[in-house]
């Protein structure tokens, strides 16, 4: 009976030896619905995953498994909506669904047994479990691969689309295909726009010009790393070399300007996009300049401003900003006073009939609160324009 019990565990431990990690996508183009870890067996018999876990470097059991894995094939643990949400829906569905940590910026995966014990690690970028050498990371959209198996991350795996495989060739009838260079698409264009719900783009005008966002996705199919894109003549920035990206950045826009010129340039071809945008015309009004303050956690402060309309037709005040913040807390709400109503300020553009005649002046408080929040400094914006009435 004792030699029984020894057989049945050296039997346990030959099968869990064969259970390796095969692919780990862990920057999908879908963050929530994409993540996703490819589990191989490489041994003749089946086994039950029931209890084994991917340990990531947020938790020891980030996911845990279920089910069984047949001899010579693989199993697929997903992030939850996986079905529904990964990037490429003739990807396979996976064998089970839960939400799972994966870090783009450097991290793991260990597969363990329910007891703990590490069969496999896969390491990239900057890591602190790995096997051999962490592998220096991949593109957004491509995933860790393993062609190999030398105990050794950086190089087992290589930067590969998900599922790709690696065989080695037979004999017969080589195949050489040679794909071309075509030029980059502009697959979506986004531009910040005061009225959404108008046709066409349009923007409240700043005296001295105002800069707003633009969100240029394109796709290359010979990768981004030489693409540029330009808007005006402002180069925007995207952080892959993947073949698909948004490149993102502020353009100024003065009362002159009439539309965005896009172009998209890459190492042959260029593809140029004209948007028209419309400049609402505005009286020319004066504004103070920028209000600076000294507050202690829990007090407000009150500031009077002094608007006036210098132009020579009366004007509509349109009002919008965003309470200042530091790079990790909001300071608290911002409220200003006109005409005697007290408003909050935000994000949409709220506009106030208040007809302005030329040379009038108009006062307006501006209520700054600060929450008990740290020491620092807490920058925001204060956006008004006079617009014709």
């Amino acid at each position: 009976m004792k030699y029984a019990l020894i057989i049945l565990a050296l039997f346990f431990v030959a099968a869990n030896a064969d259970l390796r990690i095969d692919m780990v996508y862990y920057d999908p183009f879908n963050a929530r619905g994409s993540e996703a870890v490819l589990i191989a067996n490489t041994g003749p018999n089946t086994i039950d995953l029931t209890g084994y876990k991917l340990a990531t470097r947020t938790s020891p059991q980030d996911h845990t498994l279920q089910g069984h894995i047949q001899p010579f094939s693989t199993y697929l643990a997903a992030y939850a909506g996986w079905s529904e949400n990964k990037d490429n829906q003739s990807w396979p569905d996976a064998q089970h669904e839960q939400t799972i940590t994966l870090a783009n910026n450097g991290g793991y995966v260990h597969l363990t047994t329910p007891d703990g014990t590490i069969l496999d690690t896969v390491g990239w970028k900057n890591t602190e479990y790995y096997l051999g050498t962490p592998h220096p990371g991949v593109a957004k959209g491509m995933a860790l691969v393993r062609v190999q198996d030398t105990q050794n991350n950086s190089a087992d795996f290589a930067e590969l689309l998900p599922f790709s495989t690696i065989e080695e060739p037979e004999e017969g009838i080589a195949l050489e295909i040679d794909v071309q260079n075509v030029p980059s698409e502009l697959l979506n264009i986004s531009i910040e726009d005061d009225f959404p719900d108008r046709e066409g783009i349009q923007l409240l005008p700043l005296a001295q010009g105002r800069e707003v966002w633009v969100n240029v996705t394109v796709r290359d199919n010979n990768t981004l790393h030489a693409t540029t894109v330009t808007v005006n003549g402002v180069a925007l920035t995207a952080n892959t070399s993947a073949t698909q990206d948004t490149f993102t950045g502020q353009v100024l826009i003065t009362a002159f300007t009439e539309a965005l010129n896009i172009t998209v340039q890459d190492e042959e071809h260029t593809v140029t996009e004209l948007i028209p945008i419309e400049v609402l015309a505005a009286a020319s009004l004066s504004t103070p300049d920028n209000i600076q303050a000294t507050l202690a956690p829990g007090r407000a402060h009150n500031t009077t401003l002094t608007l006036q309309n210098t132009g020579g037709a009366p004007v509509h005040l349109h009002i919008r900003g965003n309470a200042p913040r530091s790079t990790q807390h909001l300071l608290g709400k911002v409220y200003y006073e006109i005409l005697g109503e007290e408003h909050e300020l935000l994000l949409d553009v709220r506009e106030h009939q208040v007809a302005l005649a030329p040379g009038q002046t108009l006062e307006m408080r501006i209520i700054t609160q600060a929450s008990f929040v740290p020491a620092g400094r807490y920058s925001g914006q204060l956006v008004i324009a006079g617009v014709l009435t």
